[in-house]
This record gives structure tokens, C-alpha cells and sequence, in this order.
């Protein structure tokens, strides 16, 4: 958000989910096997890909950088 302090509670709500959603890809990384502190960075690394690319995406009606992109993303985790 541009301007949390505008509407604290949408910016609360929002820094609740991406905690969230953090949080779930954090565990699954964890219980996967990589270690806590690699599988924090790696979940901040696909959550804001995936954010990123939407904006891409909308932006140039393309879903191609998506697609390739994912590609990249889950070889990485592989390697993790």
C-alpha cells in the first residue's frame, strides 16, 4: 500500500495475508526439508514473483512471462 496510514485497516488486512501466505510456503519448505532460515527466504522470493508477475501479466495480457517464470521458480526450489 501506497499509504497505510490512509486506511490502517486495510493495511493491517493486507499485512495479515501476505504474512499468511508466507507463512504456509515458509512450512512447506521447512517440512520439505530446507533449512528454516533459506525456506523464509524462499517463500518471500515466490510469494513476490508471484505478485510481481500479475502485475506483468494484466499489464501486457501475456501469460507467458507467468509460465516461464514458474518454470525458473520450482527449479530453484528443487535445488533448495
Amino acid at each position: 500500500l501506497d499509504s497505510p496510514t490512509d486506511v490502517p485497516e486495510l493495511a493491517e488486512l493486507c499485512r495479515s495475508a501476505f504474512e499468511q501466505w508466507i507463512g504456509l510456503l515458509q512450512a512447506a519448505f521447512f517440512r520439505a526439508g530446507v533449512p528454516e532460515r533459506r525456506a523464509r527466504a524462499l517463500a518471500l522470493l515466490v510469494e513476490s514473483s508471484l505478485e510481481g508477475l500479475m502485475v506483468i501479466a494484466r499489464a501486457t495480457r501475456d501469460r507467458a512471462p507467468v509460465l516461464a517464470v514458474a518454470d525458473e521458480v520450482a527449479a530453484l526450489i528443487e535445488g533448495a
